[in-house]
């Protein structure tokens, strides 16, 4: 398996994966949250008994966790992936230039609305061609080494990606994204406390909490 990954710290993790024959299942540990798209070939993603699969053209969610894979190349085409990986305080910081600088705000519906899925770490849906060419540029900057090592693009990127998400009714992982910035309620508790007695202003606050001022 051959990954071409953007590391970088505080900043979402860019992976290409390609795979170009078919290795079995695989258990894979994912510490962050992923948002990934099939770019070529099949993946079959296990929990006990049954089994999920994605076809090229989709998107998907992982939630953290253990996961069961198996990726299936398409004839004598490499399975082809790519995902970005990021933690609910990078998300958060996301929600908070969407709101912040492009003064898009999030509705609260999109919280608490019905996931149609039945494996709760995993949501997919086919993507819609605003999407997929979204992917197909993220794969051709991919190739250019300046872009592998550059933190602020692959934000930049990932802001975009989350934006279109969001704005798309029909997709079934927005709300489920979004959860994952409700882990953040303890830190931003937890930062109040800290700063109980300090003269801090509401802006001050809301940087450390990685949290729009509304």
């Amino acid at each position: 398996e051959n990954k071409e990954v953007a590391q970088a710290s505080a900043t979402p993790v860019v992976v290409k994966y390609l795979q170009p024959f078919r290795g079995g299942i695989q258990a894979h540990n994912v510490a962050r949250h992923s948002i990934g798209f099939i770019r070529s070939g099949r993946k079959h993603i296990y929990y006990g008994d049954s089994r999920k699969e994605l076809v090229a053209g989709d998107l998907f969610y992982l939630g953290i966790g253990n996961h069961y894979f198996e990726d299936i190349p398409d004839g004598d085409k490499p399975f082809e992936q790519i995902s970005f990986f990021y933690s609910p305080e990078e998300l958060a910081s996301v929600l908070m230039t969407l709101n912040l600088t492009y003064n898009y705000r999030i509705d609260a519906s999109l919280r608490h609305g019905a996931i149609s899925s039945d494996e709760p770490s995993c949501i997919c849906c086919a993507a819609w061609p605003t999407v997929r060419n979204f992917f197909g540029t993220i794969s051709h900057y991919m190739r250019d080494e300046q872009f592998m090592h550059d933190h602020t693009a692959h934000n930049i990127k990932f802001v975009e990606l989350i934006y279109l998400i969001l704005n798309n009714d029909d997709c079934p992982m927005r709300s489920r994204i979004l959860e994952s910035t409700d882990t953040l309620a303890e830190s931003f508790e937890q930062t109040i406390h800290r700063h109980i007695f300090d003269n801090i202003s509401i802006e001050e606050l809301s940087s450390l909490c990685h949290r729009s001022l509304t």
